[in-house]
């Protein structure tokens, strides 16, 4: 039975899946019975995931400080501080950061355990992630990746080839 559980500033799981995101995981799965994830988050500029899809997962995302550019399916929207979305699992998404200033932003996924995936993203070897060790995860954790980061995609930057 999960008990009550208080996260202070500063504390919970921190997870660095790429160097311009933080995210800190202030109650997983494993202390809510499995029943949902929470994490505070930060991206920097030019920073976001590649687009994918949660099999396993929905998801929330609350814009703090900050705007992102978001593609949920074929739309692209910018959020900004005080926007909120909601992408029930099987939703091809993602964001980038394309101001300077970073982002501040909450999340909620439902069921927990997100954060498991998220710990072994941040594992990884620095670089562009091997596409066959992400496909791996991706089965493991009803994940999968369905197209570049937003920043490639919009020609922000370039992608990187795995060597």
């Amino acid at each position: 039975m999960a008990e009550y559980r208080i996260t202070r500033t500063g504390e919970g799981k921190r997870i660095e899946p790429s160097p311009q995101e933080d995210l800190y995981f202030k109650i997983t799965g494993d202390d809510t019975d499995g029943r949902f994830d929470y994490v505070e988050g930060t991206v920097r500029y030019l920073g976001g995931p590649p687009m994918h899809i949660h099999h396993s997962y929905d998801e929330t995302f609350y814009v703090v400080e900050g705007e992102l550019r978001f593609k949920l399916g074929g739309e692209m929207l910018d959020l900004g501080a005080g926007d909120f979305a909601y992408i029930p699992r099987g939703v091809a998404h993602g964001y980038v950061n394309v101001k300077q200033e970073p982002v501040r932003g909450l999340g909620i996924f439902v069921p927990g355990g997100f954060d498991r995936f998220m710990e072994e993203v941040g594992q990884l070897p620095p670089g562009p992630p091997d596409p066959e060790k992400m496909r791996e995860l991706g089965e493991k954790y009803g994940q999968e990746v369905v197209g570049p980061p937003l920043a490639v995609s919009l020609g922000l930057v370039q992608q990187e080839r795995q060597a």
